[in-house]
């Protein structure tokens, strides 16, 4: 009896190694840019929803006869590419418009008219 407990003990052990054996996994080396794309899409597609929620957003949508909550769910069912374009796009935007030489000139006039009236 006392023979039978150590050769079931390594039976056993011999049988649990086989059973519970662990699925190696194939490794390869992962850019930065790829680990951190989700989180950059997912920035860049609420900051499209924060655009949508504005209400001067809200008002030009509508103007053009587009609901905004639909362009939520629009902006929500966007793939990551189609996301990463709008806003690109919106990013190469100028922020306070663009001045043409011809405003510049009638800004300074009516500046210089101001000053000589006053």
């Amino acid at each position: 009896m006392a023979l039978r407990m150590p050769a079931f003990c390594s039976r056993f052990l011999v049988g649990s190694m086989f059973a519970l054996q662990s699925v190696s996994a194939p490794a390869e080396m992962v850019p930065t840019e790829r680990l951190l794309e989700p989180a950059g899409v997912e920035a860049q597609r609420e900051q499209l929803e924060d655009i949508l929620k504005r209400d001067e957003a809200r008002e030009r949508l509508k103007a053009l006869g587009i609901e905004p909550e639909l362009a939520q769910k629009r902006v929500k069912a966007m793939t990551a590419e189609e996301v990463r374009m709008v806003s690109e796009r919106i990013n190469s935007l100028p922020a306070g418009g663009d001045l043409s030489v011809r405003d510049l000139l009638i800004i300074i006039l009516v500046v210089l008219l101001i000053a000589l009236i006053v």
